[in-house]
């Protein structure tokens, strides 16, 4: 399978205007909100600041693009597992 296609499939199926996105933003959306005065969120949110003040200077943070930005690195840390064979709970032995 060529890379464009692959490409084109994972967007398709986990891209912003697909239906997985929607649906694990939303949830990520009623968790941000249920924890949103939460120390442990607030630090995470501190870090991501930085992290986005290093990258792009002139954006700026809002909810929207953290709940984006938090996707993405989920879905990425997924097909890493996936296509490298790496087991998420390394002290069992499969």
């Amino acid at each position: 399978m060529q890379s464009s296609k692959i490409t084109s499939e994972i967007v398709g199926n986990f891209g912003p205007s697909s239906s997985t996105f929607r649906v694990f933003r939303d949830g990520l959306a009623e968790l941000y909100y249920q924890l949103k005065n939460s120390p442990a969120l607030e630090q995470r949110l501190l870090q991501w600041q930085r992290c986005l003040d290093l990258t792009h200077e002139n954006r700026i943070p809002n909810v929207n693009l953290f709940l984006q930005h938090t996707y993405l690195a989920v879905l990425a840390r997924l097909v890493a597992y996936v296509e490298l064979g790496f087991n998420p709970n390394p002290t069992e032995d499969h």
